[in-house]
């Protein structure tokens, strides 16, 4: 992990930054960069979800409260 750490840091302006993988050349900059952009927007998909869960949990809890079968 530190050696991976230490090649990313190498890259300077107007560089790429390559892996070498199965003999196929990658343009890892591109990789890291869509799993970075993935993780942000997959983080933020399951947080909004599981607000949004909480917050129909209150509102069906309230709903039943005030109309629930007792009144």
């Amino acid at each position: 992990m530190c050696l991976f750490l230490y090649d990313i840091s190498g890259v300077e302006v107007g560089q790429h930054f390559y892996w070498k993988i199965g003999g196929f050349q990658i343009h890892a900059q591109v990789l890291i960069t869509s799993w970075v952009v993935i993780t942000i927007l997959l983080g933020s998909a399951i947080f909004l979800k599981a607000l949004l869960r909480n917050i129909q949990k209150k509102g069906l809890a309230t709903i039943l409260e005030i109309f629930g079968p007792e009144n």
